[in-house]
């Protein structure tokens, strides 16, 4: 079973345990906690790690971590952000590593509301500025949408997770008014995190070890 790191500090420090939820539980209930390392089957023999770390970016009444996903060292930008979280939500706040691309929103957007629970709708927009590497710059609007159903019993290479099945919108808009619609599907198991996706750029991700 695992505990929120906050409580077991306070504990040994003689301390009594928040009251309420911490930033920190809805990171465990979420799998966004920070040093651990997930291995994702993607088909024909080859893999995907998402390394979730402790990020630099400041998230106002929370903590923030980058989720960094890699293809053969190579970060995959589409599955690469950082989200903030905090004692009701988690938000998306920042796109990409930040070394050689960066995506930097106007706004958090909501992303999920936790605990988990069937029939939740989370939604929210920003306008996004994409820096490149070679100096040049990109502006559009994104407007992401979550629903929640489940949870129900998923089995994957990592083992058998009782899991949510979360359906994730993706409209981005270009300057000129120009949408593009993608859709993805995550089963996100509470305490553990995401087990299976079906990726907006349609990578189909399984989980191969039980982080």
């Amino acid at each position: 079973m695992r505990v929120s790191l906050l409580a077991i500090v306070l504990a040994a420090a003689g301390c009594p345990a928040p009251a309420g939820p911490t930033a920190q539980d809805g990171a465990l209930h979420t799998g966004l906690v920070s040093g651990t390392t997930f291995t994702y089957s993607i088909g024909n023999g080859l893999s995907e790690t998402h390394e979730v770390k402790d990020s630099g970016f400041l998230f106002g009444g929370g903590l923030a971590v980058d989720v960094l996903a890699k293809q053969n060292g190579f970060v995959q930008d589409e599955r690469t952000l950082t989200f903030g979280i905090d004692i009701e939500q988690v938000s998306i706040v920042r796109l990409f590593d930040c070394i050689a691309r960066c995506g930097t929103l106007d706004a958090p957007i909501p992303f999920l509301s936790w605990p988990l629970e069937e029939g939740q709708t989370t939604e929210g927009e920003a306008v996004v500025s994409v820096s490149e590497a070679d100096g040049t710059s990109t502006l559009h609007r994104e407007r992401h949408s979550t629903t929640v159903s489940g949870p129900k019993e998923v089995t994957v290479a990592a083992g058998t997770f009782d899991a949510f099945l979360i359906s994730w919108s993706r409209t981005s808009t270009a300057p000129d008014g120009e949408e593009t619609i993608e859709s993805a599907l995550l089963r996100l198991a509470p305490n553990v995190g995401v087990v299976q996706q079906d990726a907006f750029d349609g990578t189909a991700l399984e989980l191969e070890l039980d982080p």
